[in-house]
């Protein structure tokens, strides 16, 4: 699963289809907002998660118990300055 953006810029990229055609296994995109062109999901629910690429989300995203997201740009601001921070979870 892919959650968006697989590639940079927003025209289809041949290194990408070369790419996507060289994976052995199953591929699900789940379209982030460089992905014009490209076939892919909107956002993607299995039980109780919900993964979306965070560019856009789901209308229901109260329903689950899991959110897992990609397009997210975390900082802080310490004395008019901003830093970006890194999350993990």
């Amino acid at each position: 699963i892919v959650l968006g953006d697989l590639k940079h810029g927003i025209k289809l990229s041949q290194r990408i289809e070369k790419l996507v055609k060289s994976i052995d296994a199953e591929l699900t995109l789940v379209k982030g907002n460089h992905d014009g062109y490209l076939k892919g999901e909107k956002f993607l629910e299995i039980g109780k998660f919900c993964l979306f690429h965070g560019h856009a989300k789901p209308e229901n995203l109260t329903e689950f118990k899991y959110l897992i997201f990609a397009h997210a740009h975390p900082a802080v601001y310490l004395q008019g300055i901003k830093e970006i921070v890194w999350l993990v979870g």
